[in-house]
């Protein structure tokens, strides 16, 4: 809660981090499971299908308004406390994807990528969604 408020710090200066960076941002874009979508096919506007629509009663985040700085998030509908990677998991179901294990590196460098577009935006936690 200390850092409630400072601007989301996104480090992309070394080759690793660099290398990481695009590992998560192929890995948005790569198209998963029985259903052949991507995060991008509901989370990137103009995709024509999500990014500030409703799908299912719910709304779509817009990965270019930013998706992390709000977590931990409490989810209201499950009465418990997520993490960036509990939302991810959760996300890959409806795909028909198996999901990877919590500490999968796949989830590191997409939360990575994910958190490059809040860049310099304000933390704002704990959150609250549906």
């Amino acid at each position: 809660m200390a850092s409630n408020g400072m601007p989301v710090a996104v480090d992309l200066s070394t080759p690793e981090h660099r290398a990481a960076f695009e590992r998560g941002q192929a890995n948005f874009n790569k198209r998963v499971g029985q259903r052949n979508h991507a995060c991008a096919d509901c989370h990137t506007p103009g995709s024509g299908r999500g990014a500030d629509r409703f799908l299912g009663g719910r709304l779509l985040g817009n990965v270019e308004n930013g998706l992390t700085r709000h977590f931990p998030t409490w989810r209201t509908s499950q009465a418990q406390v997520w993490d960036m990677r509990k939302r991810m998991q959760w996300c890959l179901t409806p795909l028909g994807m198996n999901m990877l294990p919590a500490d999968a590196v796949e989830y590191a460098e997409l939360e990575l990528y994910l958190t490059s577009f809040d860049k310099g935006k304000p933390i704002s936690v704990p959150g609250i969604r549906h």
